[in-house]
């Protein structure tokens, strides 16, 4: 299906300041299409909206519409014929953490040994990182001699001289304004490019982690630092075509964007390993892209190797860098301190493009294998393989010996329980080296539907008792006692507390068993329980069932909180309150009936639950013996 663009540009509304819609930050005249068959256009035109830019690859369009149109045209266009999906065109932050701007030790680079890969090479100029940010300053002092050049093009001649849809794009593009020039004003992305490839071993400035490979700059951002879909999508896809191997995308969002995902995925299917920022809330819970599978996400760690106090982490984390008090070089020409899980992503970011340079033809599973299973495992583990090893993944890639993967771990599972006849549905045991993994339930071999390097499916079925999981080999892995029901049961699969500390998770949470999730209260009075759920029914009745006690005083009042996803997408939307009771004196249950769980899971099957009390006494804790959802 091809559609033919309006004689419009992006750059015409692209430079619009965010407006907020059914508490979602996005742009004001922007959606995004979904296209299914050749009536898409006229149902387009139809609703007065014109189209800016299709993208053929993946059937998805950016269209504008009238002013004060936007959720009119949206209602319409969801329902139309040709349309499978009309979005709003949604706005990330960068994940950026302002930071002392006097260090000029490069301490980081060390942390990673990336110095000490660089005794074996520094790579060469051939590997492309598609920096996609704010921009970048392509003639900065320590940046210019490495910025991309496409020499299909002659630049300033106003011709699309190698046909791709883009006029005068010789160092990149800016899909923000729609044009050939992505300068940085925000100044986030010359801080991430210098990370990524700032020029090596020239008497000035600083190196970055790949001091050869080349950056192609990528203006996702309006000015003001906001990330649309309409400009990442494109830019996805633009930098995937044009030859970029290495994502960096140090911005996140808190929902998973279908276009974002497509596009993304599209990307991936020409060879780009994608690395992102994890975010910067203290938070368990899964922001995107980092968050989706084929992603390389990143947290944060301090000198020490200890998770940066601001970083996200849990399962969904892949692998911790350097994100505090960096050194990198600045949009005004000079350098600057830089801090954030925007930070640490250049340095992963970098990396891969500095083993890919010693070995150009290694392709992106092998690239991510050997930075993940070369990463050092951490006392505290906040992400799944630990602090990037520059070294040792270089020794791998030019040895051409895969390192030895970490030990096999199970994180959780989800679902469990018991379905009559064994009809389904399909459990996934999320975890890492997870290939070939097998499951038992009550002594009896599960039927396995697939493992993955991190993860394993089976059937649930009428087995009950201990669960089990073995590796390929046989060695045992975990065991769980599932909750005593008879019907499938959703688990908690984390749980975190920005401003507290919380012990314990999924195994804790799964039964009433006196091993229990700790929280202990916030400065601020409160005691906070965030936690997440994965693979839930999509629709129809649920129960949530929750046993807790309270230590140290019980004095106050309880609130058990659900995300109301149709309020919008997390965190832009509202929590439905399920229960509000003071304080149990005692150990005490909670059984909370949910007519339809469709307004509280995201399309992917998540949900978000919280507990929050009122002021309590100094010293309070929550003891959480199991939390879960069932049929």
């Amino acid at each position: 299906m091809i559609l033919i663009a309006a004689a419009l540009s992006l750059s015409a509304t692209a430079a619009y300041e965010p407006i907020t819609v059914d508490g979602t930050l996005c742009h004001p005249r922007n959606l995004l299409v979904k296209l299914a068959d050749d009536q898409a256009e006229t149902s387009i035109e139809a609703s007065g909206a014109v189209i800016l830019k299709s993208f053929k690859e993946i059937d998805w369009a950016v269209i504008q519409v009238p002013a004060g149109k936007l959720q009119t045209i949206r209602k319409q266009l969801s329902h139309a014929p040709g349309i499978e999906a009309c979005t709003l065109d949604r706005a990330a932050i960068p994940a950026y953490t302002p930071n002392d701007p006097k260090w000029t030790d490069e301490w980081h680079m060390r942390q990673i040994k990336a110095d000490l890969a660089w005794d074996v090479t520094v790579g060469t100029g051939g590997p492309i990182v598609a920096v996609i940010d704010t921009g970048v300053s392509i003639t900065h002092e320590d940046l210019a001699r490495n910025i991309f050049k496409n020499r299909n093009e002659i630049p300033g001649n106003g011709i699309d001289d190698d046909a791709n849809g883009y006029v005068d794009d010789y160092n990149g593009y800016d899909f923000a304004y729609g044009d050939a020039s992505p300068n940085d004003v925000y100044g986030h992305g010359t801080g991430c490019a210098g990370l990524v490839a700032a020029v090596g071993d020239n008497s000035i400035g600083i190196s970055g982690v790949a001091p050869k490979a080349r950056i192609m700059p990528i203006k996702a951002a309006i000015d003001s630092g906001y990330f649309y879909d309409s400009a990442t999508v494109p830019a996805y896809i633009y930098a995937a075509n044009m030859g970029a191997r290495v994502f960096s995308m140090s911005y996140y969002s808190d929902r998973v964007s279908q276009a974002e995902e497509d596009a993304l995925r599209y990307a991936y299917s020409k060879g780009v390993l994608p690395v992102a920022a994890a975010g910067n809330d203290a938070s368990v819970l899964p922001y995107y892209p980092a968050g989706y599978d084929f992603v390389l996400s990143v947290a944060a760690s301090t000198g020490d190797n200890s998770k940066a106090g601001f970083s996200n982490y849990g399962w969904w984390v892949d692998v911790a860098a350097p994100g505090v008090s960096l050194t990198t070089t600045s949009a005004g020409g000079a350098y600057m301190g830089f801090a954030g899980t925007s930070g640490a992503c250049p340095h992963v970011a970098g990396l891969a493009a500095l083993l890919k340079g010693a070995s150009p033809l290694i392709n992106k599973t092998t690239l991510r294998n050997a930075i993940e299973d070369t990463a050092t495992l951490l006392s505290w583990d906040y992400s799944s393989h630990g602090l990037i090893n520059a070294q040792a993944a270089m020794d791998v890639v030019t040895s051409g010996t895969p390192a030895e993967s970490h030990a096999a771990k199970v994180n959780f599972i989800s679902p469990v329980g018991y379905v009559k006849l064994g009809t389904g549905p399909i459990a996934r045991v999320y975890g890492r080296n997870l290939s070939g993994a097998k499951v038992k339930i009550g002594g009896v071999d599960a039927q396995m539907a697939g493992t993955s390097r991190d993860s394993a499916y089976f059937k649930i079925g009428e087995n009950t008792g201990l669960i089990t999981v073995e590796s390929a080999t046989g060695e045992l892995l975990a065991t769980f006692w599932p909750p005593e029901s008879k019907k499938p049961v959703w688990p908690l699969n984390e749980a975190s507390s920005p401003g507290a500390s919380v012990t314990g998770g999924f195994a804790e949470a799964l039964r009433v068993d006196g091993q229990v999730v700790n929280c202990t209260r916030r400065d601020d009075g409160l005691v906070y329980l965030q936690m997440s759920f994965r693979r839930m029914p999509t629709s129809g009745p649920v129960k949530l069932v929750i046993n807790r006690a309270y230590s140290g005083g019980s004095a106050g009042n309880e609130s058990v909180q659900l995300y109301n996803w149709s309020t919008a997408s997390y965190p832009y939307g509202s929590f439905a309150e399920l229960s509000a009771v003071a304080l149990p004196a005692s150990t005490d249950d909670l059984l909370i009936s949910i007519p339809d769980i469709a307004p509280y899971v995201d399309f992917e099957g998540t949900a978000y639950l919280r507990i929050l009390t009122s002021d309590v006494p100094s010293g309070a804790e929550l003891n959480l013996d199991a939390c879960y959802f069932r049929k």
